[in-house]
């Protein structure tokens, strides 16, 4: 523990207070102090927010907070106390355990009734909380700990903090200490200053061995001062060795393209770029307060002449170098001063930067169905978002999260099988790539007038097929409570049942029953072929006219027998008991659909010319 004495309590109060706010810790106001055997015992109040109390209690209790910052006093406020007066304040690393309650004759003599509860209007906060700490500033240390004291691991702890932090930097950093945040952000200034060097505000903490640093670049740095060296592949003639030496997986030039292109397109919007993981094989200044803590603010000074290597983040930093080379000068200028977020390691051994890259790539995809959720650059995402929530069959019955359905699910389809659908009803097939689907779905859907046509008539077909008809005085937001059943429509069969079902209550059950009576309908691959009849009846002029008439057959029974073992799907999507889903059966039974609703020979026209016309709004 470091303990300095200051000028004025004033002065004591606006120190520990900085130091505090650098480390996350809590201000313990010191009531009195006194010897109590071989060690020191130290009274005072702390924010009860601070305390992760056993006893919740309001009477005094032992401390034992995670590590113990410095103990500021004065001479005249230990000479001449006045009653209830602070003494002085130390800096407690939280969180801060309350532990046994102590009996009510130990702490009497120097807390009373006085310090129940004080209020300090220059801080805002009420202290309920009085606190007893006793693992501070042993007289005589080595004796306390050898005579097995309770709190010799806080003393060690204590004792060790800026001593770790030093063994685990690496030889390239120096550390440069100072009593304050304000002095070595002072100091780092002059030098980046003096040197035309970049100053960067990081955090510095421990991961394991090593002392690795985090803060912020500008894309200015990012485009000029990286430095990645991938690997050849094996096509371009790379060998082992090749990659032994390089620092990265080979890059991709698709994927930097596809970065380039989100960036141009959402650079002026909302936009974000996961941090880089960077290696500094130079040697730096890391400057820092002289604070005991787990982690530490402070400033990194990284000489002008430096590049630093990538050791994650290398299709980031070409896609931000080819989005500012597609950039006017102008715009380039103003893209520059954005930032995006780093962190930092100082590693010289080449094996343990490839293992780095290695952990840093073992990260967890989002699952299909998730990504169609949260991914809303792509306006057919909204659109899933949009059909669930307006058709009474997908209201609640959709799992967001999952990558499998099992047979037990109340849930009917996977957000990512209704994202199927939907590339079905905008592209015609479920197959489409990811990036030609994107790109598909911003021409079909990028101007708000032609999303809210599109929404408007899949909606309508969808609860058309389920036995539902708009009902126009509920009002016009269109959410799912605003269709009604209609028993004039020759909606499939199995759908309308579904649809009646209330979620949340035990009749939803009936959905894992009708799902093992095998009803196309209810498997993915008979929602795509929906989707694709569609498809087909939206993008042909006649048909879009009149496209409720062979809607009604797909619900006639007698037209399309939705069963598993009906003769229509039999030899193409059903062979054996084996439901088949590869694009040749599929599209088999495609044809045979189109044939049984009378659709044969009808060709598509140009989508947009479909998707235009109405602007009747679908936000909430």
């Amino acid at each position: 523990m470091l303990n300095k004495f200051c000028a004025s309590l004033e002065a004591a109060e606006q120190a520990a207070l900085r130091e505090a706010a650098d480390t996350g810790g809590a201000l313990l106001r010191i009531k009195s102090l006194r010897l109590d055997l071989d060690y020191l015992v130290v009274t005072g109040v702390i924010p009860t927010a601070a305390l992760v109390l056993e006893y919740p209690s309001e009477s005094p209790a032992h401390l034992q907070p995670r590590s113990i910052g410095t103990m500021r006093l004065t001479w005249n406020s230990m000479l001449h106390p006045g009653p209830g007066d602070e003494i002085g304040y130390l800096v407690l690393q939280t969180p801060v355990a309350a532990a046994e309650p102590l009996p009510e004759s130990e702490d009497s003599e120097f807390l009373g009734s006085a310090f129940h509860s004080a209020y300090l209007a220059h801080i805002g906060t009420e202290f309920h909380r009085r606190g007893m700490l006793r693992p501070l500033q042993p007289a005589h240390t080595t004796p306390a700990i050898a005579g097995g004291s309770q709190h010799q691991s806080l003393h060690k702890l204590s004792a060790q903090k800026g001593a770790s932090m030093i063994e685990a930097t690496s030889e390239l950093v120096t550390l440069k200490r100072f009593p304050t945040l304000e002095e070595a952000n002072r100091a780092a200034g002059l030098e980046a200053g003096n040197t035309g060097a970049l100053s960067i505000p990081v955090v510095a903490f421990r991961q394991g061995k090593r002392t690795v640093t985090t803060g912020a670049l500008p894309m200015s740095w990012v485009r000029n001062r990286l430095e990645s060296r991938s690997a050849k592949s094996a096509k371009k003639g790379g060998s082992m060795r090749d990659a032994e030496a390089a620092w990265n997986r080979p890059e991709l030039p698709e994927h930097s393209q596809s970065i380039a292109k989100y960036i141009l397109e959402n650079y002026e919007k909302a936009y974000i770029i996961p941090p880089l993981s960077l290696n500094i094989q130079h040697r730096v200044h890391l400057y820092i307060p002289d604070y005991p803590s787990d982690f530490i603010p402070g400033y990194l000074v990284i000489p002008g002449s430096v590049t630093l290597a990538i050791t994650d983040g290398q299709h980031r930093r070409t896609g931000i170098v080819q989005a500012m080379d597609q950039m006017d000068e102008v715009t380039s200028a103003k893209f520059a001063s954005d930032a995006v977020a780093i962190m930092i390691t100082c590693e010289t051994d080449l094996n343990q930067i490839h293992q780095d890259f290695a952990d840093c790539s073992k990260t967890k995809p989002l699952p299909p169905s998730l990504l169609a959720v949260y991914d809303r650059r792509n306006p057919a995402n909204r659109l899933v978002s949009d059909l669930e929530r307006m058709c009474p069959l997908f209201k609640g019955r959709i799992d967001p999260t999952s990558k499998t359905l099992s047979k037990k699910s109340t849930f009917l389809f996977l957000a990512n099988q209704l994202r199927q659908l939907v590339k079905e009803l905008l592209a015609g097939s479920y197959a489409m790539a990811d990036l030609d689907f994107e790109k598909r779905a911003v021409e079909l859907l990028g101007h708000e007038e032609q999303y809210n046509a599109a929404v408007v008539k899949f909606v309508e077909y969808i609860n058309y097929l389920t036995g539902f008809t708009k009902d126009t005085v509920a009002g016009e937001d269109g959410v799912a409570s605003s269709w009604n059943t209609n028993p004039s429509i020759p909606a499939i069969p199995v759908w309308r049942e579904i649809a009646k079902l209330p979620v949340g209550t035990l009749e939803i059950s009936q959905v894992p029953v009708k799902r093992e009576e095998g009803w196309i309908c209810l498997s993915a691959t008979g929602l795509n072929l929906i989707g694709r009849v569609g498809h087909k009846l939206f993008t042909n002029a006649d048909l879009a006219t009149k496209w409720k008439h062979y809607a009604d057959k797909l619900g006639d029974p007698q037209t399309v027998d939705w069963k598993r073992d009906a003769t229509i799907w039999q030899g193409n999507i059903i062979q054996g008991t084996k439901l088949l889903t590869q694009q040749a059966p599929v599209k088999h039974a495609y044809e045979q659909v189109l044939q049984a609703i009378g659709l044969a020979n009808t060709l598509p026209i140009l989508q947009h010319e479909i998707f235009t016309g109405t602007k009747e709004s679908v936000n909430d």
